[in-house]
């Protein structure tokens, strides 16, 4: 399991994307997800742990979408 910590919003502010790639492999409900990218907009740093393969998959995602993001 990794620790995968989305810090900030760096370029585009596709919430939708961000949304389904949460809830797709990140296996949040959508009002989760949306919470969670309300606190990344206000560069509020929020954590999910998740086994490794799912990590580095979302974590490659987000970081394509602009979301700075890291493991802890």
């Amino acid at each position: 399991m990794k620790k995968l910590t989305f810090h900030s919003w760096e370029t585009c502010k596709s919430q939708e994307r961000f949304i389904l790639l949460l809830c797709h492999l990140g296996g949040l409900r959508v009002a989760r997800a949306r919470v969670l990218i309300q606190h990344v907009l206000a560069q509020q740093p929020q954590t999910l742990e998740l086994p490794d393969k799912v990590a580095a998959e979302l974590r490659a995602q987000a970081e394509a979408i602009g979301i700075a993001c890291a493991y802890e």
